[in-house]
């Protein structure tokens, strides 16, 4: 998970840690730039964001770090489909529940860690390699 927040375009605000490897951050700020370009263009324009607008979101941002730096490797991307966890999220994908989201973008009980960035990198690199 990142400890960083989005607070809105042209503004991102990453704690520093002396943990902190120069990939991680590197990593981190690319994928932190995206959200904040995205949201300079398409914030103000948008009036609901769903689970599934979530999930691609995240993926967007995750292909543009892997871009800028594919030898930092931030987030596990498990390139396979597994239709017993993709079943899990499919009746929420349309539903704006920030907590289900979040659930769904991190992982965690139900889900494996980071998966919604993972299914969000997969959407957006098929749709690019399309």
């Amino acid at each position: 998970m990142y400890l960083c927040n989005l607070v809105g375009a042209g503004k991102i605000i990453i704690p520093y840690s002396l943990g902190n490897s120069d990939e991680y951050l590197k990593g981190t700020i690319a994928h932190e730039y995206h959200h904040s370009v995205w949201a300079e263009k398409y914030a103000n324009k948008v009036d609901t964001f769903s689970i599934l607008d979530n999930i691609v979101f995240e993926g967007k941002a995750v292909k543009f770090q892997k871009s800028v730096y594919p030898d930092i490797d931030m987030i596990s991307v498990d390139l396979t489909y597994d239709k017993e966890l993709w079943s899990q999220i499919e009746p929420d994908l349309n539903k704006s529940n920030l907590k289900r989201s979040l659930e769904i973008v991190h992982g965690g009980i139900e889900l494996p860690y980071t998966y919604g960035y993972s299914e969000g990198y997969k959407m957006i690199k098929s749709y690019l390699d399309l």
